[in-house]
């Protein structure tokens, strides 16, 4: 395999090219459009005028050369010069929305694909003052593999792993996946500002050698190299975190060293006969981490792996092939029973030599019910309004759901799962009305989350056997079951209208703000935090409904923000925000005070 640097460049001068050809079509084309054009703004304040400004480097504050300044709606825009200046001749008044784009750079902040540019609403009038944007640049983390045995790392596999936040907790996932040139050599671009996990997948030292097969022909051991995170760590939780931002190219080396490997060969015992079952397998070591290893399944269901010395948890799961439909039941499923799937979990060692007999027993699955309560009642449902025509009422009969019903959304999250690699995720089952349940699971511990979904409900406390499931983590044992779990539905849930500040008025010229609220709940919850956007040109007022009551923490920012808020120590770095108490079924408004970067 090529070296990735002649791609990089190849990729960086294919984006340069695209944008001054946007840039030109856009020059020459730099006229509006006649008043009847479908394109022209909808409202007009006032004759066009001319955009001007400069682009700045976020991370340096220096200007930025050759960015495109583009009007969305219109075919008008520039580049920025060599000092970052630009400027937009025949802008039409009112409010345009300005896209900013430069290969190798982002909006500042953003962690999502969609980054290679930023978007900015501005009301465009005679006496717009002088705009300022800003891009942060990509970031790189580059390498280089060595081989105890003194051979190049040739085609090593890497996944590059990035942090992020998960219902308010730090996970690892977002992977990206690299091959190591015939000299060793890797790179990752592309990275926005973050801390990011690298490691190495597992391979053979012979890599010509055939892939394992599961029977008496494979090899009982062979030579070859066990997923290592950089740096030197077989483990996640003690790998060493690479941080990089403001455009830094970080330089990171890994050696590794071989290993031997040894031939598992699994068997599962009381598997559904004939077709149409679907098998499906994980691989844990003694952290409970999924361990990093291919893994190959016979015709007969005998899977086979080879694993260095140490200890794993073995999960197969068997239920309807993944073109029938999952489960088949004739009304309401009895709570606890699951008459199709079948589970069974193994625990072994590989101590110096092959396990080539080992039996996983599959059995019928049982799964973990969650029983919902009202608190202090059952909901009070408004009446739908009565049909006034007959097509109305053939309408409402043709409906297969009444239209309001208990429902909500339950799942999971094992606590060291890494998020895009194989791992575990529980989903819910409605089982009736007031019941769901979780299908057996690989054991293990997981972070439970839920949401209410029937108007006139919020989430209360989610306990089991006793725990507060927003403080410790549910617990599923080597059957695949954990204990019951209790969720209160409350129906005396509070309302909240949020307002832009008065410091922003609603009619000036520039570009607007846009203010990103997080109302961060100072009690236990399982659900995730509720969020707002205000725009000061756009809705400067919304009401959120359907809230739990308790005391809030309320923080606002200019940039969407991922708060660590289950994280004490994380959230107090955020400020004091606002504090709110919201009392049962009460209903307030709210003036933003305090508004961060």
């Amino acid at each position: 395999m090529k070296p990735e640097s002649g791609s990089v460049w190849l990729r960086f001068v294919c984006c340069e090219l695209l944008v001054l050809a946007l840039s030109a079509m856009l020059v020459c084309a730099q006229v509006p459009p006649p008043p009847d054009d479908p394109g022209s703004p909808a409202i007009a304040n006032g004759p066009p005028a001319t955009l001007h400004g400069a682009v700045l480097n976020a991370a340096t504050g220096q200007p930025l050369p050759r960015a495109l300044v583009k009007i969305e709606s219109e075919s008008l825009g520039a580049l920025s010069d060599g000092d970052g200046r630009f400027s937009i001749p025949g802008v039409p008044s009112g409010l345009q929305s300005i896209e900013v784009i430069k290969p190798g750079f982002h909006l500042p902040g953003d962690s999502s694909d969609e980054r290679e540019g930023s978007s900015h609403v501005v009301r465009v009038t005679a006496d717009t003052p002088g705009l300022s944007f800003s891009l942060a640049p990509d970031n790189a983390i580059s390498g280089h593999l060595s081989l105890s045995s003194g051979v190049p790392a040739e085609g090593i596999g890497l996944v590059l792993l990035r942090q992020f936040t998960s219902n308010g907790r730090p996970a690892w996932g977002d992977p990206d996946e690299r091959q190591s040139s015939p000299s060793g050599e890797f790179r990752f671009y592309g990275l926005t500002d973050g801390a990011y996990l690298l490691m190495t997948k597992s391979e053979f030292d012979n890599t010509h050698a055939a892939e394992p097969a599961c029977n008496a022909d494979s090899p009982a051991e062979m030579d070859g190299y066990a997923p290592t995170f950089y740096s030197g760590s077989e483990s996640l939780a003690s790998a060493s975190r690479i941080v990089v931002s403001g455009g830094q190219n970080a330089q990171v080396n890994l050696s590794l060293t071989m290993t031997r490997l040894y031939l598992v060969q699994v068997s599962g015992q009381h598997a559904p006969a004939g077709e149409g079952w679907f098998f499906e397998h994980a691989l844990f070591d003694r952290s409970g981490q999924d361990a990093q290893y291919p893994i190959r399944e016979e015709k007969n269901h005998t899977i086979c792996a080879y694993l260095p010395d140490g200890a794993y948890t073995l999960t197969e799961t068997v239920s309807p092939s993944r073109e029938a439909p999952q489960h088949v039941f004739a009304g309401q499923r009895p709570v606890g029973v699951n008459s199709t799937d079948r589970t069974g979990v193994l625990e072994f060692n590989v101590q110096g030599h092959a396990e080539r007999n080992l039996q996983l027993s599959l059995a019928q699955g049982t799964s973990t019910p969650i029983n919902l309560r009202y608190q202090p009642g059952p909901p009070k449902l408004p009446e739908p309004p009565s049909p006034q025509s007959e097509e109305e009422r053939q309408e409402r009969s043709a409906l297969e759901a009444p239209a309001y019903e208990p429902f909500a959304e339950f799942g999971g999250a094992r606590t060291n799962s890494v998020a895009g690699l194989p791992s575990s995720e529980l989903g819910a089952e409605r089982i009736n009305e007031m019941t769901y349940a979780f299908d057996p699971s690989p054991p293990g511990a997981y972070w439970i989350h839920a949401t209410p979904g029937m108007p006139g409900t919020c989430m209360g406390e989610v306990t089991s056997a006793g725990q507060d499931l927003a403080q410790s983590p549910w617990v599923v044992n080597t059957t695949g079951t954990g204990a019951p779990i209790d969720a209160v539905l409350r129906t005396d849930c509070a309302s909240l209208t949020l307002q832009m500040p008065a410091t922003l008025p609603e009619e000036s010229s520039g570009e607007g703000t846009a203010v990103y609220v997080y109302l961060v709940p100072e009690f236990s919850s399982v659900a995730d935090i509720l969020t707002s956007q205000l725009d000061q040109y756009g809705d400067r007022t919304e009401k959120l409904e359907h809230i739990t009551p308790g005391t809030y923490r309320i923080f606002a920012f200019r940039t969407p923000h991922a708060l660590e808020f289950r994280n004490p120590a994380a959230l107090a770095r955020m400020g004091t925000g606002q504090e709110i108490t919201l009392q049962p079924a009460s209903s307030t408004t709210l003036v933003m005070q305090e508004i961060s970067q």
